[in-house]
């Protein structure tokens, strides 16, 4: 098929892109995948014009499957721009309320979320765990198991209008994926205001890592989630002007924005010049919401 459409743009000399999330490269099998497209994309590789890469997981795997650096752009999934209800009023309350929302299978972490609480050594947080999948009893039985049952709340799949004030409400948003291409919640929860604490292995950490509305924990690792975690709850429930200036920080994951910036990346390739940069890796990260990550211990305990 690719050898196909290469045969058939070559007389109109059209430029060629790609767009893709990283494949795994975790264990042998990710290993395998590496050695895969190492192999048989090596005859295409000089003749993409650009590669769309989904995440810092995108442009990684990219860069060492041999593509040319210069022409790998960062790029991620945009989610429409809806409006998100402003959150209801509370009643004056140290609790911190957090939620996941996705599905209840084992790539997607929830058991690691699970543990991490039962770990972060505070009471004064809510979990609601929304959503549905294979592991849905195993989860509810091991919330009971690690005594978080009057904390946490099982909620089941729930309609786009529903998971947008849910998180209009929330104080942070988790995702703990073991493995996530992108996860456009987490462009989601942001629009909403709502910080985010993720793994490193979701394509979409790189805007946590951009805007530092949030955290980015190991992945797989109950320990760095429970560190994060704790610091997100120390730091109480989210202030009204902060969920202001996170949702203004969105503006530049916003659809338009997107599009600006691809017709940037095609004269860029047309005519040279400066190569573009994504437009949520140029906003200013914020100073009066940083969370010291785990990530940043470990380096500062190594040195």
């Amino acid at each position: 098929m690719i050898r196909f459409v290469f045969c058939e743009i070559a007389p109109s000399q059209s430029l060629v892109g790609v767009i893709s999330e990283a494949r795994d490269c975790h264990g042998i099998a990710g290993r395998m995948r590496q050695w895969h497209s190492l192999f048989f994309e090596k005859e295409y590789r000089a003749r993409v014009d650009f590669v769309l890469a989904v995440g810092n997981l995108g442009v990684k795997w990219f860069e060492d499957c041999r593509y040319r650096s210069a022409r790998i752009f960062h790029w991620g999934y945009f989610v429409e721009g809806a409006s998100h209800p402003e959150p209801a009023s509370r009643k004056a309350s140290n609790k911190v309320e957090i939620a996941y929302i996705g599905q209840l299978v084992p790539r997607k972490g929830v058991d690691i979320l699970l543990r991490a609480m039962a770990q972060v050594g505070r009471t004064n947080w809510n979990l609601k765990v929304v959503g549905g999948g294979a592991s849905a009893q195993y989860l509810k039985k091991l919330s009971a198991k690690l005594g978080l049952k009057n904390h946490i709340t099982f909620i089941e799949a729930v309609p786009n209008y529903r998971t947008r004030e849910i998180l209009s409400c929330l104080d942070v948003f988790v995702l703990p994926s073991r493995f996530d291409g992108w996860g456009a919640v987490v462009n989601e929860a942001l629009m909403a205001g709502t910080p985010v604490v993720c793994t490193d292995r979701c394509g979409a950490s790189i805007l946590v890592e951009s805007s530092g509305f949030g955290a980015v924990a190991m992945a797989r690792s109950t320990e760095s989630m429970a560190y994060s975690l704790r610091e997100m709850i120390d730091r109480g429930p989210l202030a009204p002007h902060l969920r202001k200036t996170i949702r203004e920080w969105t503006n530049c994951i916003r659809g338009e924005r997107a599009a600006e910036f691809f017709l940037e990346i095609l004269e860029y390739c047309e005519n040279g010049g400066t190569k573009p940069n994504a437009p949520w890796l140029s906003n200013i990260r914020p100073t009066e919401f940083q969370v010291t990550t785990w990530r940043g211990i470990r380096e500062n305990v190594s040195q």
